[in-house]
C-alpha cells in the first residue's frame, strides 16, 4: 500500500531486486590425497617423505573446509552449487559441532564422516553423501565426526606449509575442542604398508 507522509505527498514503496554475491571464505585448495598401493609405488613415496615422515590413515567421507571462531564453527564443501554460486553448506548436517567456538579463529580442510551410534561403523562415502544430498535432518543412530587434515590459518597467520609435526600439534588442539572432532590417525610406517 501507499503511505502519507507528514508533507502530504503520497510515495510508494520501492523495490529493490538484485542477486547476492557469493561471499565465500577465502580457502586454500583442497587436500589432495593419494592412495600408495603396492611396494613400488610405497617406496617412492616413503623416499619422498623420509624415514622420519608421519603417516597418518585416511577414512573415505566428504571433504570439507571448516572455519572456527567465538561465534561457532562452520563447515563448506570443496563444491560449489550451480544453483547459488556458493560453496555448499553442511551446517545443518553436522550436529552441535557448528556451537564448538574458540575466542581465536582458525580455518582448515578435513573430512566429514558418519558413524552409526549403536555399532561405531563408519558409513562408506556414498551414504555419507546420501546424508549430506538429502532434505532430511541427520537419521537418528547416527552423529558427523570431522577429522581435521590441515590447519590452513590460525589468527590470520598463514600456516599450512608448515610442517606436517607442527600442523599435528595444532590439529590436536582443536580436535580437542569436541568429542566428534578427530585428529589424523597415525600409523608406523610397516602399518601403513
Amino acid at each position: 500500500g501507499l503511505m502519507e507522509p507528514k508533507d502530504g505527498v503520497r510515495k510508494g514503496r520501492i523495490l529493490k531486486l538484485g542477486v547476492k554475491a557469493p561471499n565465500d571464505p577465502i580457502v586454500k585448495d583442497r587436500l589432495h590425497l593419494k592412495a600408495h598401493i603396492g611396494t613400488e609405488n610405497f617406496d617412492r613415496f616413503k623416499s619422498r617423505v623420509g624415514h622420519n615422515g608421519i603417516v597418518t590413515i585416511k577414512l573415505d567421507g566428504a571433504s570439507c573446509y571448516w572455519e572456527i571462531g567465538p561465534k561457532g564453527m562452520q563447515f563448506w564443501s570443496p563444491r560449489i552449487s550451480k544453483v547459488t554460486g556458493s560453496r555448499i553448506d553442511y551446517n545443518a548436517k553436522v550436529g552441535d559441532l557448528i556451537h564448538t567456538n574458540l575466542q581465536s579463529r582458525a580455518s582448515g580442510m578435513g573430512e566429514l564422516n558418519y558413524v552409526d551410534t549403536k555399532t561405531g561403523r563408519v558409513l562408506s562415502s556414498a551414504e555419507t553423501g546420501g546424508i549430506l544430498n538429502s532434505n532430511s535432518p541427520i537419521p537418528i543412530g547416527v552423529k558427523p565426526v570431522v577429522t581435521i587434515y590441515r590447519v590452513d590459518k590460525l589468527n590470520r597467520k598463514d600456516i599450512h606449509n608448515y610442517d606436517y609435526g607442527s600442523q599435528l600439534f595444532a590439529i590436536e588442539g582443536f580436535a580437542s575442542l569436541h568429542p566428534d572432532l578427530r585428529a589424523p590417525h597415525i600409523v608406523t610406517w610397516e602399518q601403513a604398508q
